[in-house]
């Protein structure tokens, strides 16, 4: 996604950056308490939606094959919503701070 949207970059790396630290190694020594784990989780599922709610709508559709086209792929020129993937961007930091704890 950083590739096709150059203008995003910085917020699209701060949830890139919360992925790299769901993947690292050291994550799986991470003990969370039933509470932490049900905020990680609803956090995760939540951000999600945001990034696909941010890059894809039918009033903002970017699909480059038309109506019929992929549901997903952004190739622009039409920018994202901006308060949905700023909202995605929160919730990556939220999550990363759960992992971080």
């Amino acid at each position: 996604m950083t590739r096709l949207d150059e203008a995003h970059q910085s917020k699209l790396f701060m949830i890139d950056m919360m992925i790299d630290a769901l993947r690292n190694p050291s994550t799986n020594g991470v003990q969370l308490n039933d509470t932490q784990f049900w905020d990680l989780s609803n956090t995760i599922h939540h951000l999600g939606q945001k990034v696909a709610g941010a890059y894809w709508s039918l009033t903002n559709y970017t699909s480059v094959n038309g109506v019929n086209g992929p549901p997903f792929w952004y190739f622009g020129p039409s920018p994202p919503d901006e308060t949905v993937l700023q909202e995605a961007v929160d919730l990556a930091v939220h999550a990363k701070a759960i992992i971080g704890s």
